[in-house]
């Protein structure tokens, strides 16, 4: 299983705010043990 990138969504009742998800599979000895996750809004830019 590889890592993978969501589409953009809302963030509807959170950070009201678009995002993506990253999400990865944490492997042990050749099992997937676990899936890591993180969410990333829109980046500040400077005026």
């Amino acid at each position: 299983m590889a890592a993978v990138w969501s589409e953009p969504y809302f963030d509807a009742g959170g950070g009201e705010i678009n995002m993506v998800t990253y999400a990865a599979p944490v492997v042990k000895d050749g099992v997937i043990i676990g899936v890591l996750t993180a969410d990333f809004g829109p980046l500040a830019t400077a005026p």
